[in-house]
């Protein structure tokens, strides 16, 4: 091979491309976040897509804002934005806002949304279309004080009535040592009931995020969660898994290996090797790695 060859041969090697642009403001998603350092907020602020007006593309929810205010953003099904928070009727909610899930708790066929909040009470806002929102958590009982993380639907008892979990991370401002974790039962009349103790899935310890999935595939939801410095045993919890067994709710954290203990945040369900079994990723913080929670079909059920 020829200086020349070896030149052009370097020349021609492909060269790393960064295909991503930042397209936020020219598509109308324009959202002022507050400033770092903020008094709460450190973990993060939420942040997602939910087709709010059922028209088949996602629409944008955003948290964090210096002023409070819920960003609401329609997607007019070719990537573009408009802004529809003034007119959402969605409250000001400042710096204690933490997290939000999306779900039709009242069956009337659009996404609500509710919202964890640290130290002062969850809201949930019922969507009565065309991007307005009506304040409903009095009468549906959520408003719980704890120091909400996040939270997340799911039908544990196949009734046809989506139901909620609520993270509460215990301590996290004072006066908040002692609120558990709920799971908040949909009786269908737009009301929820408590039932996290009856259930055993009232968790005291740092909650993070919570998955519903139906890890032994059997056809009703398990449940996940994510809990915070779980390695500090016994101080602290590790995570946990609940088998859903008709309707009840077992712990089968152990038995099942998916009890780690870390400092678990973050987690996804996803079946990322193809086998039919959905599999759990859980985030850590720097140095204490990060954990693929694999499930696989033994003789006596799926483990972890």
């Amino acid at each position: 091979m020829t200086a020349i060859q070896s030149a052009a041969t370097v020349l021609a090697k492909p060269q790393p491309i960064d295909a991503s642009t930042e397209e936020a403001i020219s598509r109308g998603l324009i959202y002022n976040m507050h400033s770092y350092p903020q008094l709460n907020g450190g973990d993060g602020y939420g942040c997602g897509f939910a087709d709010l007006d059922d028209d088949g593309d996602p629409d944008v929810v955003i948290l964090g804002a210096a002023d409070g205010h819920i960003g609401i953003f329609e997607n007019d099904g070719d990537g573009n934005f408009t802004d529809r928070s003034k007119q959402s009727g969605m409250p000001y909610l400042m710096l204690a806002i933490s997290g939000f899930t999306a779900g039709d708790y009242d069956g009337d066929g659009d996404l609500d949304l509710y919202f964890a909040m640290l130290g002062v009470a969850n809201v949930l806002m019922r969507n009565d279309g065309n991007f307005h929102f009506t304040d409903v958590t009095q009468q549906a009982l959520v408003g719980d004080v704890g120091a909400g993380f996040s939270a997340s639907f799911g039908d544990f008892d196949n009734d046809g009535w989506i139901d909620l979990y609520l993270c509460n991370y215990n301590g996290q401002l004072p006066g908040t040592e002692d609120i558990d974790n709920k799971l908040y039962h949909n009786l269908g009349n737009g009301t929820f009931e408590e039932v996290g103790i009856k259930q055993t899935v009232d968790d005291h310890g740092y909650g993070f995020q919570a998955v519903w999935f139906d890890y032994d595939r059997d056809g009703d939801l398990d449940l996940y969660l994510s809990n915070d410095r779980g390695h500090l045993k016994p101080l602290f919890r590790s995570n946990q898994l609940w088998q859903n067994q008709n309707g009840n709710l077992v712990n089968v954290s152990e038995s099942s290996g998916a009890g780690v203990a870390l400092f678990s945040m973050g987690v996804a369900c996803g079946d990322f090797d193809n086998n039919g079994w959905p599999d759990l990723y859980c985030t850590n913080i720097p140095g204490g790695g990060i954990w693929i929670i694999r499930s696989c079909l033994t003789k006596t059920g799926s483990t972890f």
